[in-house]
């Protein structure tokens, strides 16, 4: 029973990463096509220029933050499941 409680920890895990990980593709595509379209409530507040200046800025934030996620998920993967956290702790 122990045996397969890390394989299930893992894969648990690994689903939790590739959900989040599809909704902010998700986000990011839908933001991508309708980054000129100016939602009914800010029309007037905003136009499309500041609109398109503002998605394209969250565009390439978000690329980077899903790189560094990814890379902070990679080393915390290796650490929990790879036996790094026992050798830290020494």
């Amino acid at each position: 029973m122990l045996a397969i409680m890390p394989a299930a920890v893992f894969t648990f895990y690994l689903i939790v990463l590739a959900t989040g990980y599809w909704l902010r593709f998700l986000n990011l595509t839908y933001l991508k096509a309708h980054r000129r379209t100016v939602p009914a409530e800010f029309q007037g507040a905003l136009d499309s220029a500041q609109l398109e200046k503002i998605s394209d800025y969250t565009l390439a934030n978000s690329r980077v933050g899903i790189v560094e996620s990814i890379i902070g998920n990679l080393i915390t993967m290796i650490f929990l499941f790879a036996g790094l956290l026992g050798v830290y702790d020494k």
